[in-house]
């Protein structure tokens, strides 16, 4: 490869959007099945898709939400515009000063969705609501 071929694909590596095109598709299909579960509203669904205690960056709020908790932040994050964005959105690696709430995330609109990998699967890992 030559000296310009390396640099341009470098700089592409840097931009926003190869974050996003590196995305792991088991991992679209995961935030696919995940926005599904809250269009349904369906709590017990999501229950095993994510993993606890999951990280909570909101405002006056505990940091951590355990499963006996899941059900109150579950209804909180149901809203129509977070399923439509989940599923439109495309994931982006997280911040450094967010890997505690997980490896890549979903920005819809400052509330941030977090997924990770744990054992080998996909789970919903985090909220962060950056407008509080």
């Amino acid at each position: 490869m030559s000296i310009a071929a390396r640099i341009v694909a470098a700089a592409l590596a840097l931009t926003p959007g190869a974050a996003a095109a590196a995305t792991d598709p088991d991992l679209k299909s995961f935030i696919a099945a995940f926005s599904d579960v809250l269009r349904r509203g369906d709590a017990a669904a999501a229950l095993p898709m994510a993993h606890f205690p999951l990280g909570n960056a909101v405002y006056q709020e505990p940091e951590k939400i355990t499963k006996a908790g899941f059900k109150a932040h579950f209804g909180a994050i149901e809203l129509k515009e977070f399923v439509d964005c989940l599923k439109k959105e495309a994931p982006q690696r997280a911040s450094a000063d967010n890997k505690r709430l997980g490896e890549w995330s979903v920005d819809c609109d400052g509330n941030n969705f977090y997924f990770a990998k744990f054992d080998g699967q996909w789970r919903y890992s985090g909220f962060e609501n950056v407008n509080e």
